[in-house]
């Protein structure tokens, strides 16, 4: 999914995806998120701190008005 995912950011008009809710930052998080990597391991591969991540994890959670991660992940994989 995480390629699928990075792979076709751009090609789709906004209409045709969920991605327009989501900053291209925040879809790379949920990508590392649908790989089962945790805050630590996202920002060591993003070279962010930990606190950027959960922030950028709640704000995506807020966006698209997912309850948990696991949830959102869910919905990455419908919607992107």
């Amino acid at each position: 999914m995480t390629s699928c995912v990075l792979e076709n950011e751009g090609k789709a008009s906004p209409s045709e995806t969920g991605s327009s809710v989501l900053s291209r930052g925040e879809v790379e998080i949920l990508a590392h998120m649908a790989i089962g990597f945790n805050n630590q391991e996202i920002a060591g591969k993003l070279c962010v701190s930990p606190h950027t991540v959960h922030t950028c994890v709640y704000n995506i959670c807020k966006k698209i008005n997912a309850p948990n991660r696991l949830q959102a992940v869910l919905w990455a994989a419908k919607n992107l």
